[in-house]
């Protein structure tokens, strides 16, 4: 994984074009996604503990909602779905959490439907 994410970083260095940026863009933030879903899975295992310790950093909610819809999109108008993204005005752009986790929940339902 660490390979594809490296090739990928090299790519997007060089590539010019906004759909292939966008692209290989898509491609580092699901590599990153899933290192961090089999690092969960090897802490599991290696602690055989029932609770996972969740960060809580400063993250950008509509930034990383708006890499979900990219990442799905493709798959999405597959199937003829539109996915947008709506933020109400009061919502906070930066927001205390895990963007890892709210990342998996979203991805896992919008992933469903």
């Amino acid at each position: 994984m660490n390979a594809v994410l490296s090739c990928a970083k090299l790519l997007l260095d060089s590539v010019r074009r906004p759909d292939d940026i966008k692209l290989l863009k898509i491609i580092q933030s699901s590599g990153d996604m899933l290192i961090t879903l089999v690092n969960d899975i090897l802490y599991f295992s290696k602690n055989e503990s029932d609770m996972l310790i969740v960060e809580k950093l400063p993250y950008n909610l509509r930034r990383k909602t708006n890499l979900i819809i990219d990442l799905l999109d493709p798959k999405a108008l597959e199937f003829g779905i539109n996915l947008t993204l709506s933020v109400e005005q009061d919502v906070p752009s930066w927001i205390l959490g895990s963007a890892t986790r709210i990342r998996q929940v979203l991805t896992n339902i919008i992933g469903t439907l």
